[in-house]
């Protein structure tokens, strides 16, 4: 089973939908006004960006999102840090907490640490977090690691992906 046959296990195809769309049991009525407005932001983007990007569309219930995607802490509270740059903290701090709910949460360990203090002396280009979290990518044998931080390239065994390049389409889309 391909890493994409894994992320639509258990859902239904939606037929008729304008994007591949996939749905939870009993969500499949509401998966094709959702496949719509996505559609109509992909044309959207198709033209601005000059980019065709195949996507699939899943519509979860809550129960089928765990182990479709992760993150870790870390990276809600960065995103959390860096948006309240530019928006309120509440905002910042609402988002981070939807982030919370929708993606399945990695708990680094005293051995991620160790193993990303490891990396962070190794490699220069990679700061302490960032090596920290190449060292859960490693340790739960993560498919890959999306970033724009092209200091990833540098250890041994993490496939980086950078979101701009069609590695990352490959990666979600097939």
């Amino acid at each position: 089973m391909g890493h994409h046959d894994a992320l639509r296990e258990g859902l239904t195809e939606v037929q008729d939908a304008p994007i591949s769309t996939w749905a939870s049991a009993g969500l499949s009525q509401r998966a094709g006004p959702i496949a719509a407005r996505s559609a109509r932001a992909l044309d959207f983007l198709r033209e601005l960006l000059e980019v065709v990007p195949d996507v699939q569309l899943l519509v979860l219930a809550e129960d089928d999102w765990a182990g479709r995607s992760t993150t870790t802490v870390e990276v809600i509270q960065e995103f959390a840090h860096v948006r309240a740059r530019r928006r309120s903290r509440a905002d910042a701090a609402h988002i981070a907490r939807q982030y919370l709910h929708a993606f399945n949460v990695l708990v680094p360990t005293a051995d991620d640490l160790d193993r990303g203090l490891s990396l962070f002396e190794e490699h220069s280009a990679l700061g302490a977090f960032d090596a920290v979290l190449a060292a859960v990518a490693l340790g739960r044998e993560a498919q890959a690691l999306v970033s724009a931080d092209r200091a990833f390239a540098s250890v041994p065994g993490l496939r980086w992906v950078d979101p701009q390049t069609p590695a990352l389409r490959e990666l979600i889309g097939g």
